[in-house]
Order: C-alpha cells, then sequence, then structure tokens
C-alpha cells in the first residue's frame, strides 16, 4: 500500500506570527481522516516569523523530532538546556515524565521555517531528555544520513521508539534503493524537490505513506531534499 498526502490536502492555520500546516489533525485542526500513521502523531511545517514564537508550554509521553529548515530555532526546558537550533541542525526532545519547554525565532529580521515530528514512544513515563545535533560534516560524505534511531547509532540521536529517520539530499538525476523488512512501514516527506518513489511523482511538501512493501526506489527529478521513516 501506498498514498501520497499531497501538500494542499494537508490542515493549515495562520495566527499572524506563525503559518503552519499539519499532515495530520492538531491543535483547532481536526480531520477524523487524518489522526496519524502508525507511531507517528503529527508531522507539522512552521514558519515562525522573527522575534516571536511559542510561550512556555507543557509535554508528557511523546518524541518530537524537530528540524530546522532554514533560520535558527531558539529552545529552552525546565532540565536546564538553552539552544538554538540553525538550519540543517537536528533536536529531540524525549518528554517522558514531563517537561516544559519554550520555542522562538531566534532571528529578529526573518522566519525560522521548521518541521517537527511527534512521535509515541515505545514505553511511557521514562526520563526526559534533550539533545541537539549539526550532521553537515555527514552529507559531506554521504547523500542520506541517519539521524534518529532507538540506540543511537551511528552517531544518529536516540529515541524512545523503533524509529529510523534519515534525512536525504539528492541531485537532479541521483536514486536510491532502501530496504524495508518485512512488516515495517515508511512515510517520506518531501522537503523540497521532485522525486519519485517506486514510479509514485511526489512534489515538494507532499507525504508518502507505505505499507507491505520490500524496497524504495527513490529517484530524483530535481535537487531534493526529504525525510524518510521507517515505522513498525
Amino acid at each position: 500500500m501506498m498514498s501520497v498526502l499531497h501538500s494542499s490536502q494537508r490542515g493549515h492555520e495562520n495566527f499572524g506570527w506563525l503559518d503552519s500546516h499539519h499532515s495530520f489533525s492538531f491543535g483547532e485542526y481536526f480531520d477524523p481522516e487524518k489522526l496519524g500513521f502508525r507511531d507517528l502523531k503529527a508531522i507539522n511545517e512552521d514558519r515562525i516569523a522573527g522575534g516571536n514564537g511559542f510561550p512556555p508550554h507543557s509535554h508528557a509521553n511523546i518524541e518530537i523530532i524537530t528540524y530546522v529548515i532554514q533560520g535558527a530555532l531558539q529552545h529552552k526546558d525546565t532540565l536546564g538546556n538553552s539552544t538554538i537550533v540553525r538550519a540543517g541542525e537536528l533536536q529531540i526532545l524525549s518528554a517522558g515524565t514531563g517537561v516544559r519547554q519554550s520555542e522562538a525565532n531566534a532571528l529578529e529580521d526573518q522566519d525560522t521555517h521548521l518541521i517537527q515530528f511527534w512521535i509515541n514512544p515505545r514505553k511511557k513515563n521514562h526520563r526526559p531528555h534533550y539533545i541537539h545535533k549539526s550532521f553537515a560534516a555527514e552529507f559531506e560524505t554521504k547523500s542520506m544520513v541517519l539521524v534518529a534511531s532507538p540506540d543511537g547509532e551511528d552517531g544518529s540521536l536516540m529515541i524512545h521508539q523503533d524509529t529510523w529517520m534519515h534525512v536525504g539530499e539528492l541531485r537532479a538525476g541521483e536514486e536510491r534503493r532502501v530496504s524495508l523488512e518485512k512488516g515495517r512501514h515508511a512515510w517520506v516527506q518531501v522537503l523540497h524537490g521532485d522525486l519519485t518513489i517506486n514510479g509514485t511523482k511526489l512534489s515538494e511538501c507532499d507525504g508518502f505513506a507505505v505499507s507491505n512493501e520490500t524496497e524504495l526506489h527513490i529517484q530524483s527529478l530535481q535537487d531534493s531534499d526529504f525525510i524518510l521513516l521507517d515505522l513498525t
């Protein structure tokens, strides 16, 4: 089974300081046909206006993975972390028993553009933690980089779920074949460009749900960036 969630089919909320698109039901946007995919609870693409952000708010028992596409994100939390996550960098807030955080555009004169994935944890009420990292060095030698995994393999960031997350950067005409173990599922989120997966064309900001496939044949029609999640 393969199905496309086109960019135009996502929910959309614009609060002035925040322009947000939701792949699944989230916040004030609700669609009974879009309640997540496997362990994925939310995929939100946000543009935060300069000098603005989310005030302190609480999370528990959710893995929140944030990838900054453009700009810089200021993160603060009750674990004592205060960081700036820049374009091309990734952060994970593993909320566990509970943590309070705030997120804001660290820049005054331009938007910060990010995409955020909320994943249900394997078990509830673990000790919360936060980590962030740049994978720029890895992208100097690889077109697909493992950025999150259950055990932090190959320098990836650890999450409390049997999910592997890759960021891909393919030039026009390049292709990759990705194997999926039997019984696994995948979600691909296109960030920029156009590509095909197993013959299905995807454009910028489209999502692609995959079940009962053993291989993904990814072909880039133009320079393209995407995120691939291998899910239970």
